[in-house]
């Protein structure tokens, strides 16, 4: 395959698209993840007066947790340090803050807060939620 520049209008065409492997994939996961959570949670009304509240926590916490399989051997993404991630930056969350996040973190997987949604619950949602759409738009 040859690339000819003067037929080319886009700069993506110059790139051979080549998959991430090992530490490249994994960062790669974490980061859409953090970034995808991150721009739901910003929708969110009034989003400041929830600094450290338990059930955005939570919230957090379950999305990670039916977001991310941890069954691969080269995968293995800290869930815990990925919620830090995720609500240190829309609070500017401070070392003591961020530790005590950790604790709400630990308090809520000691006592089976944070649950795994089973795969029949998933499609569930799935398909009522296309089916929302559907019926919104008619």
């Amino acid at each position: 395959m040859s690339i000819n520049p003067t037929n080319s209008t886009e700069p993506k065409d110059y790139i051979v698209d080549i998959p991430f492997v090992n530490f490249l994939e994994k960062s790669n996961i974490y980061n859409c993840i953090r970034d995808a959570i991150i721009q739901k949670i910003q929708k969110i009304p009034q989003l400041q007066t929830l600094r450290l509240n338990p059930e955005l926590t939570l919230l957090v916490c379950n999305i990670i947790e039916n977001s991310i399989s941890n069954n691969g051997k080269n995968h293995k993404i800290d869930k815990k340090q990925l919620t830090v991630d995720i609500l240190t930056p829309p609070f500017n969350l401070n070392a003591v803050e961020i530790q005590q996040l950790k604790d709400q973190i630990d308090f809520l997987y000691n006592n089976h807060q944070i649950v795994k949604i089973s795969g029949l619950k998933k499609a569930f949602n799935g398909v009522s939620g296309w089916f929302k759409k559907k019926v919104s738009f008619s």
